[in-house]
């Protein structure tokens, strides 16, 4: 189907867009962001992206109060985790081929700075970072680095007359709706021979990734690039690609995420021609193809429903915000929700309260788990917290 766009693609700004999918959420209460999108590519360039009512605004607000990057514990960005560590040292070895020790180097979107860390570490000296989130900022500032807090569209980062080297935005535009203004204002930070560093998840390989159904969409990545509608979009703030590579990242022992990082610098010439890409939308067809073939959660949804039986769901992150907007889910007799990210404990999904792991204590309620990644994980956490409790996994 085609569609009239709320959203004008934001690479050719074109009006029309075929709908691949819509999305449905139930969302964190005192979420700005839409409970459903309809996911889109553009008729004339081919981009893919969700074509969300929210504004800008929304989203600089739902990263500056809802960040599921502040937890240090269980969030990516901090290099705690051996496998995120092994990421941001990858991202550190890249940098250092373009870069030199005292170039200046700005973390646009740094969470809690553990790429700095690693480059202080590897000898560089003028190191700053940006983030929304005012506990990142401020665990960026505890481990000795400069920092501030800012988005991208802040007048006082706007306004911000100090220019940088290098300039780094790993797993930042994905969640960017006006990028256009974006990349403008990013530009505008480089030095005359400045260097932009762009990482983002390779949608042209989600169909070769698959974790779990619809995993890839989610309330916060809107741009779903390959590496011909990035260079697309850049080619149009003069900006030119020196470098390129596509990668994967471990999330876990068990599962990879595919990713490619592209560098451009400033040539400022008559973009190229915006040539039509349809690589992303192929690998999404087959994705969603996927998503409805190996969707094994109806049968205990069914179960949990017909005996109406106390469920606590452990998982308040994208999965159980899609299977509670999507399927018979909240039909079943569920009294709470936990999670171990201290962001989302306290606050509601919908009407649905969301506590710390604890409250499973002395609980004779069925447990649900819900998480792509750490199942198992939280299999061995409950049954240390009650080994007495019935539970499913769904993945």
């Amino acid at each position: 189907m085609i569609k009239n766009l709320i959203r004008l693609c934001p690479i050719c700004s074109n009006g029309k867009g075929q709908v691949i999918h819509n999305q449905a959420f139930v969302t964190m209460k005192g979420s700005p962001l839409p409970e459903n999108y309809d996911l889109v590519n553009c008729t004339s360039c081919g981009f893919v992206f969700a074509d969300t009512s929210a504004s800008q605004e929304d989203y600089n607000t739902y990263y500056a109060l809802l960040s599921k990057y502040e937890d240090k514990d269980i969030s990516s960005g901090s290099g705690i985790n051996q496998n995120d560590y092994n990421r941001l040292y990858r991202n550190a070895e890249v940098i250092e081929q373009f870069t030199k020790k005292d170039d200046f180097i700005l973390d646009l979107g740094c969470a809690n700075g553990g790429l700095l860390k690693i480059l202080k570490e590897r000898g560089f000296s003028n190191l700053t970072g940006v983030d929304p989130s005012k506990t990142c900022v401020n665990n960026v500032l505890a481990s000795g680095l400069d920092a501030f807090q800012a988005h991208i569209f802040e007048q006082s980062f706007i306004d911000w007359d100090k220019k940088f080297d290098f300039i780094i935005l790993s797993h930042v535009i994905e969640h960017i709706k006006d990028l256009d203004v974006a990349i403008q204002i990013v530009k505008n930070k480089l030095s005359e021979k400045g260097i932009l560093y762009i990482e983002v998840p390779d949608a042209s390989r989600y169909d070769k990734f698959f974790v779990i159904p619809y995993y890839f969409i989610d309330c916060e990545h809107i741009n779903h690039f390959s590496k011909y509608s990035l260079d697309n979009l850049l080619s149009t703030k003069g900006l030119k690609n020196i470098h390129d590579a596509q990668n994967q990242i471990k999330l876990n022992d068990k599962i990879d995420y595919p990713i490619f990082y592209s560098l451009y610098s400033v040539n400022n010439e008559k973009p190229n021609k915006i040539e039509f890409d349809n690589i992303v939308l192929n690998s999404f067809k087959n994705f969603i193809a996927q998503s409805i073939d190996r969707d094994k959660s109806t049968n205990v949804i069914k179960q949990l429903v017909s005996s109406q039986e106390e469920v606590i769901i452990w998982g308040a992150g994208q999965y159980t915000l899609r299977l509670l907007a999507t399927s018979d889910l909240l039909k079943a007799n569920i009294t709470a929700i936990v999670d171990s990210d201290k962001s989302k404990q306290n606050k509601k999904i919908g009407n649905i309260n969301v506590y710390a792991p604890d409250f499973i204590k002395n609980k004779n309620s069925v447990l649900l788990i819900c998480s792509a990644l750490y199942a198992n994980d939280i299999k061995d956490m409950a049954m240390q917290l009650n080994k007495n409790l019935k539970y499913f996994i769904l993945n």
